[in-house]
């Protein structure tokens, strides 16, 4: 049997590098039962090791949903609608109730009116002057209905009944009095036989216009 003789020297090198081989394998079966090493952070420093250990989160989904929502521009107003060409949307006036307001103007009586005394006093004199219009109507050639315009001058204190029955004698071939009818042009209404001009208030001057009396008309 060979024996090898080492010296001192010799024996305490390979003493410590049996050690180290020892320690190494040490250090790594405790490495792989303890598992993967952890990273080992790059800086010391406080700001660093805070960055490493606080865990880093994403900002809410329902705060991200609401900044969305408030960057969508709010809806264009609603366009009205446009009729087509040739038709419109006017609502038409009511003929009836024009006629209802014309009927109440024409019937309504004159208001403010002078008492007759009154008024014949604020007239430079007591004579007035009428101009009559005639209406023109084929059918009545008989009564001189020619459309013409006529004249005549009366006391302000005659009736409108003595009105018509100088018209007639003068101008219409002694027309009937009862087929005639005065009517103001200033305002729209009838005169009645029994009044006089003073009580109407009409002179120095006036328009009258004459429009014959029909069956079933007024009377």
């Amino acid at each position: 049997m060979n024996l090898l003789f080492f010296n001192p020297q010799e024996q305490d090198v390979l003493k410590e590098t049996d050690s180290k081989k020892r320690q190494e394998e040490a250090n790594r079966i405790v490495q792989e039962q303890a598992g993967p090493a952890l990273p080992t952070p790059q800086s010391t420093s406080r700001g660093s090791l805070t960055q490493h250990l606080v865990p880093q989160f994403d900002e809410p989904a329902a705060k991200r949903l609401k900044t969305e929502v408030s960057s969508v521009p709010p809806p264009p107003p609603p366009q009205v609608a446009k009729p087509p060409p040739g038709f419109d949307n006017t609502i038409p006036e009511d003929p009836f109730a024009t006629a209802a307001t014309a009927s109440t103007s024409v019937s309504e009586p004159v208001t403010e009116l002078l008492p007759a005394a009154d008024f014949a006093a604020s007239l430079s004199k007591l004579e007035v002057t009428l101009q009559i219009r005639i209406p023109n109507d084929p059918s009545q050639m008989a009564w001189n209905f020619y459309g013409q315009i006529v004249s005549v001058s009366v006391n302000v204190m005659s009736s409108v009944k003595s009105v018509k029955q100088e018209v007639s004698k003068t101008h219409l071939n002694s027309m009937p009095v009862n087929k005639m009818q005065f009517k103001s042009t200033t305002t729209g209404a009838f005169l009645k036989d029994s009044m006089t001009l003073a009580a109407l208030n009409i002179g120095p001057t006036a328009t009258l216009e004459l429009i014959p009396k029909t069956r079933g008309g007024r009377k």
